[in-house]
């Protein structure tokens, strides 16, 4: 597949059990101004760069549950994903494929 331009109005399909969210790549700029805010005397909080990361990258949701409750896309609410989930998106944020990706 040749090199895909990232572009900050994508919209990318992580999908798992039902559950979509919604995500677009990061580009290597924004990467690094993010790294740069989150860098004090030499020393970076990368627990601040991945909240960051993930606050750009996730856009939005369908199908997330709390129990028996659908919640609404809040960025707040990025954190209460699971950790595989976050993971999973954060790899494909940093891939060269813009298609849909999903999970079943």
């Amino acid at each position: 597949m040749p090199i895909q331009i990232v572009k900050q109005e994508e919209k990318n399909t992580y999908e798992v059990n039902g559950s979509k969210v919604y995500y677009r790549r990061i580009p290597n700029g924004v990467q690094s101004r993010i790294i740069q805010r989150n860098t004090r005397k030499g020393k970076t909080d990368w627990q601040a760069v991945t909240k960051e990361f993930l606050e750009y990258i996730i856009i939005g949701w369908d199908g997330v549950m709390d129990g028996e409750t659908t919640v609404q896309f809040d960025p707040s609410m990025i954190a209460s994903l699971p950790a595989e989930v976050l993971n999973d998106i954060l790899d494909m944020a940093k891939s060269n494929d813009p298609g849909d990706s999903l999970k079943n």
